[in-house]
């Protein structure tokens, strides 16, 4: 089980917050923490949108001794689903978390992303029933 504390949130935030993306954070002016499930965000003037910022998916929090490089080969979190498999340009394959903090979900037991690059074939398998939903279904070339 992956146990999530303030000690990722802080590392995170320390790397958000001065990196690439730290414009849309300027407000940040610290983070500390006061033992492991209690996080203050120290702000340099009042910002609404902060906490529809961490409320998004756009702010991921994981283990700081884990590489960003580590993560994206076999992602691990506290989320409704565990990473089992990926294979490039096939899928994706995840299976419900036994640990999610939340009893008795996600409803369920796992979810095969299949990735289809063709944009023609992709809609085509949404027809026969074979996909339930498309994402990116626009020609990027």
């Amino acid at each position: 089980m992956t146990r999530t504390t303030t000690t990722y949130i802080v590392f995170l935030w320390g790397i958000v917050t001065t990196g690439i993306g730290a414009w849309s954070v300027y407000v940040v002016a610290a983070v500390t923490t006061n033992g492991d499930y209690e996080t203050t965000f120290h702000l340099k003037r009042p910002q609404p949108s902060l906490l529809a910022l961490l409320a998004t998916g756009w702010s991921p929090v994981y283990p700081c001794h884990v590489s960003p490089r580590e993560m994206r080969k076999h992602p691990i979190g506290t989320g409704p689903f565990k990473f089992v498999d990926f294979k490039p340009n096939q899928s994706i394959t995840v299976v419900r978390n036994p640990d999610y903090w939340k009893p008795g979900r996600p409803y369920l037991d796992g979810i095969e992303y299949t990735i289809i690059k063709d944009v023609s074939t992709r809609l085509l398998s949404f027809c026969p029933a074979k996909t339930t939903r498309i994402l990116g279904s626009r020609s990027r070339n």
